[in-house]
Protein backbone atom coordinates (compact mmCIF):
# COMPACT_ATOMS: atom_id res chain seq x y z
CA UNK A 1 0.00 0.00 0.00
CA UNK A 2 1.19 3.51 -0.79
CA UNK A 3 2.14 5.47 2.33
CA UNK A 4 -0.61 7.76 3.62
CA UNK A 5 -0.37 11.54 3.39
CA UNK A 6 -1.19 13.16 6.74
CA UNK A 7 -2.47 16.65 7.57
CA UNK A 8 -3.11 17.84 11.13
CA UNK A 9 -5.78 20.45 11.91
CA UNK A 10 -5.43 22.54 15.06
CA UNK A 11 -8.72 23.32 16.79
CA UNK A 12 -9.70 24.78 20.15
CA UNK A 13 -11.02 21.33 21.04
CA UNK A 14 -7.76 19.55 20.16
CA UNK A 15 -6.03 18.28 17.01
CA UNK A 16 -7.67 16.32 14.20
CA UNK A 17 -5.65 14.24 11.75
CA UNK A 18 -6.70 13.93 8.11
CA UNK A 19 -4.98 11.06 6.28
CA UNK A 20 -5.38 9.63 2.79
CA UNK A 21 -3.78 7.17 0.41
CA UNK A 22 -4.32 5.58 -3.01
CA UNK A 23 -3.11 2.04 -3.55
CA UNK A 24 -1.01 1.06 -6.54
CA UNK A 25 1.79 2.73 -8.45
CA UNK A 26 4.64 4.92 -7.28
CA UNK A 27 4.41 7.50 -4.55
CA UNK A 28 2.33 10.58 -5.31
CA UNK A 29 4.46 13.72 -5.56
CA UNK A 30 3.41 17.15 -4.33
CA UNK A 31 3.30 19.23 -7.54
CA UNK A 32 1.81 22.49 -6.25
CA UNK A 33 0.63 24.14 -3.02
CA UNK A 34 -1.26 27.44 -2.96
CA UNK A 35 -2.73 29.52 -0.19
CA UNK A 36 -6.30 30.68 -0.68
CA UNK A 37 -8.18 33.20 1.45
CA UNK A 38 -9.66 30.48 3.64
CA UNK A 39 -7.08 27.71 3.49
CA UNK A 40 -4.81 25.80 1.14
CA UNK A 41 -5.03 23.86 -2.13
CA UNK A 42 -2.49 21.12 -2.83
CA UNK A 43 -2.02 19.13 -6.04
CA UNK A 44 -0.44 15.68 -5.93
CA UNK A 45 0.51 13.72 -9.08
CA UNK A 46 1.72 10.49 -10.52
CA UNK A 47 2.58 11.98 -13.91
CA UNK A 48 0.46 10.50 -16.68
CA UNK A 49 -1.44 8.32 -14.22
CA UNK A 50 -3.24 10.11 -11.38
CA UNK A 51 -3.86 13.62 -10.03
CA UNK A 52 -5.25 14.45 -6.60
CA UNK A 53 -6.30 17.99 -5.65
CA UNK A 54 -6.81 18.51 -1.92
CA UNK A 55 -8.64 21.62 -0.68
CA UNK A 56 -8.67 22.30 3.07
CA UNK A 57 -10.49 25.46 4.09
CA UNK A 58 -12.43 27.17 6.87
CA UNK A 59 -16.11 27.31 5.90
CA UNK A 60 -19.29 28.93 7.19
CA UNK A 61 -21.96 26.21 7.36
CA UNK A 62 -25.54 27.39 6.74
CA UNK A 63 -26.83 27.03 10.30
CA UNK A 64 -30.12 28.67 11.24
CA UNK A 65 -30.39 31.37 13.90
CA UNK A 66 -31.49 28.83 16.50
CA UNK A 67 -27.91 27.54 16.77
CA UNK A 68 -25.20 29.36 18.66
CA UNK A 69 -22.12 30.35 16.60
CA UNK A 70 -19.39 27.76 16.14
CA UNK A 71 -15.77 28.35 17.08
CA UNK A 72 -14.77 26.91 13.73
CA UNK A 73 -15.56 24.56 10.86
CA UNK A 74 -13.13 23.11 8.30
CA UNK A 75 -13.97 21.20 5.15
CA UNK A 76 -11.53 18.99 3.24
CA UNK A 77 -12.24 17.81 -0.31
CA UNK A 78 -10.12 15.34 -2.26
CA UNK A 79 -10.64 15.39 -6.04
CA UNK A 80 -9.20 12.24 -7.62
CA UNK A 81 -8.74 12.13 -11.41
CA UNK A 82 -7.30 8.96 -12.93
CA UNK A 83 -5.75 8.52 -16.35
CA UNK A 84 -5.07 4.88 -15.50
CA UNK A 85 -6.92 2.68 -12.96
CA UNK A 86 -5.86 3.34 -9.37
CA UNK A 87 -7.10 2.34 -5.95
CA UNK A 88 -8.69 1.51 -3.67
CA UNK A 89 -8.81 4.91 -1.94
CA UNK A 90 -8.63 5.39 1.83
CA UNK A 91 -9.49 8.60 3.72
CA UNK A 92 -9.77 9.09 7.48
CA UNK A 93 -10.56 11.97 9.82
CA UNK A 94 -9.37 11.08 13.33
CA UNK A 95 -9.60 13.04 16.59
CA UNK A 96 -6.29 12.91 18.45
CA UNK A 97 -7.59 13.89 21.92
CA UNK A 98 -7.93 10.26 22.96
CA UNK A 99 -9.12 11.09 26.48
CA UNK A 100 -12.22 12.82 25.08
CA UNK A 101 -15.69 11.54 25.90
CA UNK A 102 -17.63 10.07 22.99
CA UNK A 103 -20.75 12.22 22.78
CA UNK A 104 -22.48 10.05 20.17
CA UNK A 105 -22.43 8.86 16.58
CA UNK A 106 -24.98 8.61 13.80
CA UNK A 107 -25.05 6.76 10.49
CA UNK A 108 -28.00 7.59 8.30
CA UNK A 109 -29.80 10.48 6.65
CA UNK A 110 -26.84 10.75 4.22
CA UNK A 111 -24.38 11.43 7.06
CA UNK A 112 -21.79 9.39 8.90
CA UNK A 113 -20.67 11.47 11.88
CA UNK A 114 -19.22 11.20 15.35
CA UNK A 115 -19.12 13.80 18.17
CA UNK A 116 -16.70 14.14 21.07
CA UNK A 117 -16.58 16.29 24.21
CA UNK A 118 -13.24 17.53 25.53
CA UNK A 119 -12.34 20.34 27.93
CA UNK A 120 -15.68 22.11 27.68
CA UNK A 121 -15.72 21.86 23.88
CA UNK A 122 -17.68 19.74 21.44
CA UNK A 123 -16.15 18.51 18.17
CA UNK A 124 -17.85 16.62 15.34
CA UNK A 125 -16.32 14.85 12.33
CA UNK A 126 -18.53 13.85 9.40
CA UNK A 127 -18.69 12.59 5.83
CA UNK A 128 -21.22 11.01 3.49
CA UNK A 129 -22.83 7.75 4.56
CA UNK A 130 -23.22 4.69 2.34
CA UNK A 131 -26.65 5.80 1.11
CA UNK A 132 -25.24 9.13 -0.11
CA UNK A 133 -22.24 7.44 -1.75
CA UNK A 134 -24.49 4.93 -3.55
CA UNK A 135 -26.85 7.67 -4.75
CA UNK A 136 -23.90 9.59 -6.17
CA UNK A 137 -22.49 6.50 -7.92
CA UNK A 138 -25.90 5.88 -9.49
CA UNK A 139 -26.17 9.62 -10.34
CA UNK A 140 -29.66 9.72 -8.88
CA UNK A 141 -31.67 12.97 -8.62
CA UNK A 142 -31.06 14.83 -5.36
CA UNK A 143 -27.90 12.78 -4.83
CA UNK A 144 -26.46 15.46 -2.50
CA UNK A 145 -23.11 15.77 -4.24
CA UNK A 146 -21.34 15.38 -7.60
CA UNK A 147 -21.54 12.03 -9.39
CA UNK A 148 -19.11 9.26 -8.46
CA UNK A 149 -17.85 6.58 -10.89
CA UNK A 150 -20.78 4.28 -11.79
CA UNK A 151 -18.34 1.35 -11.60
CA UNK A 152 -18.37 1.82 -7.84
CA UNK A 153 -22.11 1.17 -7.41
CA UNK A 154 -21.97 -2.68 -7.26
CA UNK A 155 -19.25 -2.59 -4.58
CA UNK A 156 -20.87 -0.10 -2.21
CA UNK A 157 -22.95 -1.62 0.61
CA UNK A 158 -26.70 -1.27 0.74
CA UNK A 159 -27.86 1.40 3.22
CA UNK A 160 -28.00 0.03 6.78
CA UNK A 161 -26.19 -3.17 5.71
CA UNK A 162 -22.60 -4.31 6.00
CA UNK A 163 -20.81 -7.04 4.14
CA UNK A 164 -18.57 -4.83 2.01
CA UNK A 165 -15.04 -3.60 2.57
CA UNK A 166 -16.05 -0.30 0.94
CA UNK A 167 -18.10 2.67 2.07
CA UNK A 168 -17.98 4.97 5.10
CA UNK A 169 -17.98 4.05 8.76
CA UNK A 170 -17.39 5.45 12.23
CA UNK A 171 -14.08 4.29 13.66
CA UNK A 172 -13.14 4.62 17.30
CA UNK A 173 -11.73 8.13 16.99
CA UNK A 174 -13.40 9.47 13.85
CA UNK A 175 -14.74 8.50 10.43
CA UNK A 176 -13.25 6.47 7.61
CA UNK A 177 -13.92 6.19 3.86
CA UNK A 178 -12.69 3.30 1.74
CA UNK A 179 -13.67 3.43 -1.93
CA UNK A 180 -13.08 0.96 -4.78
CA UNK A 181 -10.57 1.15 -7.60
CA UNK A 182 -10.90 4.34 -9.65
CA UNK A 183 -11.30 3.46 -13.36
CA UNK A 184 -9.32 5.08 -16.15
CA UNK A 185 -10.87 8.47 -16.88
CA UNK A 186 -12.73 8.37 -13.56
CA UNK A 187 -13.19 11.28 -11.18
CA UNK A 188 -14.29 11.30 -7.55
CA UNK A 189 -14.83 14.16 -5.08
CA UNK A 190 -14.76 12.96 -1.46
CA UNK A 191 -14.89 15.00 1.72
CA UNK A 192 -14.52 15.15 5.49
CA UNK A 193 -15.83 18.06 7.59
CA UNK A 194 -14.81 19.03 11.13
CA UNK A 195 -16.71 21.50 13.37
CA UNK A 196 -16.16 22.54 16.97
CA UNK A 197 -17.62 24.86 19.58
CA UNK A 198 -18.46 25.26 23.26
CA UNK A 199 -20.25 22.27 24.79
CA UNK A 200 -24.00 22.80 24.49
CA UNK A 201 -27.23 20.95 23.79
CA UNK A 202 -28.07 22.34 20.36
CA UNK A 203 -25.96 19.90 18.26
CA UNK A 204 -24.64 22.71 16.04
CA UNK A 205 -21.37 20.90 15.32
CA UNK A 206 -23.26 17.81 14.15
CA UNK A 207 -25.41 19.84 11.75
CA UNK A 208 -22.36 21.73 10.50
CA UNK A 209 -20.63 18.56 9.26
CA UNK A 210 -23.77 17.52 7.35
CA UNK A 211 -22.44 18.88 4.06
CA UNK A 212 -21.10 17.80 0.65
CA UNK A 213 -18.04 18.46 -1.57
CA UNK A 214 -19.49 21.12 -3.89
CA UNK A 215 -20.69 23.23 -0.98
CA UNK A 216 -17.26 23.02 0.68
CA UNK A 217 -15.44 23.99 -2.53
CA UNK A 218 -17.79 26.93 -3.11
CA UNK A 219 -17.19 28.19 0.43
CA UNK A 220 -13.42 27.65 0.11
CA UNK A 221 -13.23 29.88 -2.95
CA UNK A 222 -15.30 32.67 -1.44
CA UNK A 223 -13.27 35.66 -0.37
CA UNK A 224 -13.39 36.47 3.33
Amino acid sequence: MTAAQVHTLSTQAGPVELSWSVEGGDELLLADSQRISRGVVETWRRPGELEVTLTIAHIDPPLSDQWLPLDGCVGAVWTFQALRPHGPIDIEGRYLALDADLGGSDCGELLTAVTFEQGGRTLSIGTHDNDALARRALDLPHAFGPALPPEWAPDLPEPWEGGSEYGSTVVGAGVRLRLPRLPAGGRADLHVAVAWGATRDDAATWYAVDTEPTRILTEARRRT
